[in-house]
């Protein structure tokens, strides 16, 4: 059993596992099986390095002004700019001053894209990434670039069918199907 595999079996028992000062602190107390105290303690220096928390950010993405990060093993990641395809062990918000708000630009992730659309595509973004379908598909704005973007092939009034590994469904206006495929 390596350090990994320590902390994800000590999660699945409902145990949280932490680094402080050196010492390796189980929450909550006493409930650690001895064969789980032997193994944290023959791998201590690799969990010590697994378990290291990175600073959480002291400032906004600096690519979107996004305040919301998480991270699951490893450092701090945007949330707008980087949405996460996995649960997140961890989450953070950097905080916000009121005169900063006021300045943010809306939608700062996608500017381009009308409302409508974008909302369409965050509906099936999660499903979308998961099967592994990268944001420059779904989101890019050029529509003579080849691939195009889900975005620029897109109408308001056409809905969102089907999400598969190969291609995304839409349903037009029109009533014609047409599937954006994923180029190999």
């Amino acid at each position: 059993m390596d350090a990994v595999e320590i902390v994800e079996r000590a999660r699945r028992m409902g145990i949280v596992l932490s680094a402080e000062d050196g010492v390796i602190l189980a929450r909550p107390k006493g409930v650690t099986p001895p064969d789980l105290a032997e193994a944290i303690r023959a791998l201590k220096p690799d969990l010590l390095r697994l378990l290291a928390r990175p600073e959480p950010p002291a400032a906004p993405c600096p690519g979107c002004d996004g305040c919301a990060f998480w991270r699951h093993r490893g450092p701090w990641v945007c949330e707008r700019c980087h949405p996460p395809v996995i649960d997140p062990l961890e989450r953070f918000a950097v905080p916000v001053s009121p005169r900063r708000v006021d300045t943010a630009t809306p939608n700062s992730r996608n500017p381009l894209i009308p409302d409508v659309i974008r909302d369409k595509i965050s509906a099936i973004e999660t499903e979308a990434r998961v099967l592994g379908w990268p944001p420059e598909l779904l989101y890019g704005g050029s529509f003579w670039n080849f691939p195009r973007a889900l975005s620029s092939v897109l109408d308001d009034d056409d809905e969102i069918i089907e999400v598969t590994r190969d291609y995304i469904a839409i349903l037009r206006v029109r009533r014609d199907l047409l599937r954006f495929a994923r180029a190999h």
